[in-house]
């Protein structure tokens, strides 16, 4: 059963796996390539031809920029999860442990605490 760190923890897991980050790394577009029979309509084309314009470098510095913003996104999500739970608004509940008034930070002062590498303190 999860406990709050190991949520936290799994919330700085799925921030760091981008499909499209994903995509632009080992295609250099984020366009789908799962289903090549099917064509690819107006809009998909004209991001797979601006993306194959672009450099390595400038793909890569995109890819980052995706997700950091999926990273930033949790972040928000958590913001928002800590507020409803401080007010009272809603319960969450994990392995018997409610993640309100909790003795660590906050959830999304957590979260970036882990995204940073810093460790649980016991």
């Amino acid at each position: 059963m999860m406990n709050y760190r190991d949520f936290i923890d799994e919330m700085v897991a799925l921030a760091g796996r981008c499909v499209s980050a994903d995509r632009i790394r080992a295609h250099g577009h984020p366009v789908r390539t799962n289903e090549s029979s099917l064509p690819l309509d107006g809009a998909e084309a004209v991001l797979k031809t601006a993306f194959l314009i672009l450099t390595p470098p400038q793909r890569e510095a995109i890819a980052r920029l995706l997700v950091a913003e999926r990273e930033g996104a949790v972040h928000d999500v958590l913001a928002y999860l800590e507020w409803a739970t401080v007010t009272e608004r809603l319960n969450i509940e994990a392995a018997g442990e409610s993640f309100a008034g909790k003795p660590d930070e906050t959830m999304h002062h957590d979260y970036v605490a882990r995204l940073q590498g810093y460790e649980w303190q016991n």
